[in-house]
Parts: structure tokens; sequence; C-alpha cells
């Protein structure tokens, strides 16, 4: 039941965007790109895949990151809506982004009981295996987020021989948190997943800037809000997630 809450919840919203906003679009006068040469595609919207890089610079210094392990890979589909004959264009959409956190040193989350409830601590993973040699630790979070950007295009109707400045916002709701850790003992490589929350924050706020050229686009990407919930992280650390990398649009 629930694994079919959280489809619906991501699919409603889907077709709700899908039906309502090329309608909206339209009695707001928004007009299509004529079929010139560069130009993008009859299409409602834009399917794209962004990748990056996660930074969490205010971690504790056990829960500092493995730069190359920690990334972010988050697919989106948003709407082009151009605003009247401007070069810019406004464009909401959906996405379904999944974290890697990977701990440089041998660490992972629990949850501890404790008479009110559960608290989220670190835990070093040599005293769970000490024959065991550990390959490597990781938090991985889903969120799913609707975004909401502005863009500027130096040639509206080329969009693919065109410069672009874009920035924006997006919220997300917290879906998929879990432990994942790979140690190898008694010759063997073993893996080990936990599935819970930790604490993490449920909602998250995120700003948004992009420059590109054509479909590709550089990005950098700042939370307002902490990675996790107010004095609930571990070692009381309220550190905000950044992420930077490229996207492009698949069509």
């Amino acid at each position: 039941m629930l694994k079919q809450i959280k489809i619906y919840g991501i699919l409603l919203p889907l077709l709700f965007l899908m039906t309502i906003i090329p309608l909206k679009a339209q009695d707001a006068g928004a007009v299509t790109a004529p079929a010139v040469p560069g130009a993008r595609p009859d299409i409602p919207g834009m399917l794209g895949l962004e990748f990056g890089w996660l930074l969490a610079p205010d971690f504790p210094s056990i829960m500092d990151l493995n730069f190359i392990g920690s990334f972010i890979l988050t697919p989106y589909y948003k709407f082009d809506i151009h605003i009247t004959h401007s070069n810019f264009s406004v464009h909401p959409g959906i996405s379904l982004s999944s974290g890697k956190f990977s701990f440089d040193e041998n660490i992972t989350l629990v949850s501890r009981p404790t008479t009110d409830g559960y608290d989220t601590d670190l835990i070093g993973l040599d005293t769970l295996f000490s024959l065991a040699t550990i390959k490597k630790s990781k938090l991985n979070t889903v969120y799913f987020e609707i975004p909401l950007e502005i863009t500027y295009r130096t040639k509206r109707d080329y969009p693919k021989q065109s410069f672009k400045l874009t920035v924006g916002a997006k919220g997300g709701v917290l879906i998929d948190a879990k432990t994942k850790y790979i140690y190898k003992q008694d010759n063997q490589t073993k893996k080990s997943k936990q599935k819970e929350k930790y604490d993490l924050n449920t909602w998250r706020v995120m700003l948004v800037g992009k420059i590109g050229y054509g479909s590709f686009n550089l990005f950098y990407n700042y939370s307002l809000l902490p990675i996790f919930k107010n004095e609930k992280g571990p070692l009381g650390t309220e550190a905000q997630q950044m992420s930077f990398g490229i996207s492009f649009d698949l069509f």
C-alpha cells in the first residue's frame, strides 16, 4: 500500500502538469517557436538529466565526504513556456533527485532508541567488523521535487544556438533513504543496507542557478534547509547541501 501511495504521489502531479500547464500557457498567450533550423521539437516539455557532485562543507570532520563518490543524479521533466514575445521563458516541472553521500571514514549512521523515540548517531564500522576490510560507506537519499525556473536566451527562436542564463528554485520531499556499506570478510565481498529516515529533513528547498549553451548547462544548487532536522543530525550537525555539475536536455 505504501509503495502504491508513493507511485501515485509521483504520477498524479506529472499528469496534472502535463494537462493543465500547456492549457494555461495557451490561455496566457504563449507562442510556439517557428519551425526553423536549430529550433527544438514542438513538444509540450523537456526531458533531461542533471549530474553533479555533492558538498556538505559544514559536516563534522569525521563525516568528511569522498568527493568522487559523493554525487547526485536527477532526471527531470519541465515545460518551456515563453513569456509573450520576449527572450524569457518559465519552466515548471518535476524531478527525482538521488544523492549519494560517500564518507571518507569507516563510519555509518545508526538510529539509537531513547526514552522519547530515536536519535541518529554515528558508529565506526571497525567496531562491527573487526576482522574485515571496509571498502566504502554511503548515505543515499531520494527526493521528489517540483522545480520552477526562469530562463533568458540570447536567441529566442534558435534555442540550440543560444546562450542562456537560468535562475529558480525547487521544493522537494524525502521519499527514500538508506545507508549502504561494502566490506570484505573471509575473502568474500559483502554488502549491507539499512533503510531508515535517520532524522533527515523531510522537506528541501533549493536555490538553482545555471549558465549554458544550447541543450547543455553548468549548474549550482544550494539548499536553504539543513540536511538533517534541527538538532537531530549526528553530532548536532546542521550542514546544508550544495551541488554543482552539468545538465542537458534530451529533447
